[in-house]
């Protein structure tokens, strides 16, 4: 369930919480146990648990039951922690990951209403039998996580369970259901669900007129948005510290569909009745004058903030990097350094590497080379030398960037290198994991060897391949479908001496399985 980067690790405890969890089994005491998994804290590495279950062979029945404690004991600390259960469901939330969300799940209900629950389906019935208690955080990550793996069946399937268990959705989930379907463009399932949401007695806040708001202008529906918009500002909702959000969004979405005259009369309104425009809002202004490549309109903006003291910020000067850029001027980067000196903004490695990645996500030609020459320009002092994040963003966009020829990528990739070798900077397992990931997740029908590359690089490097390493390949050759590949991997993952971990073994079996 969890990568072994995840797992707290102490050999001790660890050892001491597989025996107290086996004597826990041996007397059918399995709240005991999960008293004792709890308080512990810790979660005992996967080649400790099957090593133990080794030592249990000659006890099949006692063994299958430790097993089985071990698993539920994990999903009921995964639960206990509602920020690292959401951050886990997101990490599994593709379409490569579909099983291991429905496992994860499924685990989940039987835990809440299966023949021996452990879990409260919320705080207010946590028990001395059931002490971890589902969130509505946890309930709304389910929800976006099947939505993002392309499983909208699934999705709906969640709020009839949660029925079922009686659990009434507050609404935040239900802002979450309205800001997906304001991804999809969907505004016709938006309006339905915010209808739905009000007949169930669950009043919307200001994160919910924002969703809602979003999706009707996402699908082009202007005036259906500004009625929403004026309900908003009717309620008593307007005066929230939030409201901005909401101005905000309409104002991209008007400036999206070009209704500039309408968008600075909303901006007049701010300035005089509140909130006032603040650096989202000026930097919505200047992301649509840089699409008009209107020079004219970029200076009024950037004079009105020097005006009311709003320093840029890196989406600042990334999108009038890109409208310089644009319109051809070569001397875009260091036009760009000077704006940011005479706003009181001194360039570090933090704020260079943060525009490096935003110039590399835009996956232009221009975009490219404005890049490489913010690189130059770091390389020309000490204080600002590109680190190893720095390089990693450059590397992961390349890989990732379709408007240039594999030729091109490799001497790109190429330049990258020597420069990490003349700063004696080396790639770290982390960087690792993500160059692989982005040679999967690229459109590049051979991006599956730009990975087995790396993997190779890491084997000569001698660095460990880790579970989470063996998961991000497998999962990234099984979404390509390289099942031939993916079984040359798997056995020489298992040459190797590798003892993958379960949700590593479960994408090893699906793979020889084919």
């Amino acid at each position: 369930m969890f990568s072994d980067e995840e797992e707290s690790f102490n050999p001790g405890r660890s050892s001491l919480l597989l025996a107290a969890t086996t004597a826990h089994a041996m007397k059918d005491s399995f709240h005991d146990a999960l008293q004792t998994y709890l308080t512990a804290n810790i979660r005992p590495p996967t080649y400790r648990q099957l090593a133990l279950f080794r030592n249990l062979d000659s006890d099949p029945k006692l063994k299958e039951k430790v097993e089985k404690y071990l698993h539920q004991l994990s999903v009921a600390s995964l639960v206990s922690r509602p920020t690292s259960l959401s951050k886990h469901i997101m990490n599994i939330s593709s379409a490569r990951s579909t099983k291991l969300l429905e496992q994860l799940y499924s685990d989940v209900i039987q835990g809440i209403s299966g023949p021996a629950p452990y879990l409260a389906i919320d705080a207010s019935t946590i028990s001395d039998t059931r002490p971890v208690a589902m969130t509505e955080a946890g309930w709304t990550a389910f929800q976006t996580g099947f939505l993002r793996s392309e499983r909208p069946d699934l999705a709906a399937n969640i709020w009839q369970d949660m029925e079922k268990c009686g659990f009434t959705p507050g609404v935040s989930m239900w802002t979450s259901l309205i800001d997906t379907y304001a991804d999809l463009r969907d505004s016709r399932q938006a309006m339905l669900t915010w209808n739905t949401m009000l007949k169930s007695g669950v009043k919307p806040d200001t994160l919910c007129y924002r969703a809602m708001i979003t999706a009707l202008f996402e699908d082009s529906n202007a005036e259906a948005a500004l009625l929403k918009f004026k309900e908003y500002h009717k309620s008593s909702l307007n005066k929230s510290e939030l409201g901005i959000l909401v101005y905000n969004t309409v104002l991209k979405g008007l400036l999206r569909l070009k209704r500039i005259g309408d968008a600075n009369g909303l901006v007049e309104v701010m300035g005089k009745k509140g909130p006032a425009p603040d650096l989202i809002s000026y930097n919505t202004f200047l992301a649509y004058y840089s699409r008009q490549k209107d020079f004219k309109g970029l200076s009024g903006v950037i004079a009105q903030m020097s005006s009311v003291n709003i320093a840029g910020d890196v989406v600042t000067y990334s999108t009038i990097l890109t409208a310089l850029l644009n319109a051809g001027r070569e001397d875009a980067a260091s036009t760009i350094l000077s704006l940011m000196r005479k706003q009181g903004v001194k360039p570090n490695v933090a704020t260079y590497s943060a525009i490096i990645e935003d110039q590399m996500r835009q996956q232009t030609e221009e975009s490219l080379l404005a890049a490489f020459n913010i690189l130059d320009k770091m390389e020309e002092d000490n204080s600002t030398m590109p680190n190893e994040v720095t390089f990693t963003s450059v590397l992961s966009g390349i890989y990732r960037n379709q408007a240039i020829s594999r030729e091109r990528a490799e001497e790109l990739k190429s330049d990258i290198m020597a420069r990490m070798k003349r700063a004696r900077i080396s790639m770290k397992i982390p960087t690792y994991h993500i160059l692989i990931r982005a040679a999967l997740d690229s459109q590049d029908p051979k991006g599956h060897l730009d990975a087995l590359a790396l993997l190779g690089d890491m084997e000569r490097q001698g660095l460990p391949r880790t579970n989470t390493v063996w998961y991000i390949l497998f999962a990234g050759l099984m979404y390509r479908e390289q099942w031939e590949v993916a079984k040359v991997m798997v056995e020489k993952m298992e040459q190797s001496g590798h003892q993958p971990s379960p949700r590593v073994l479960r994408l090893v079996n699906d793979i020889k399985e084919k």
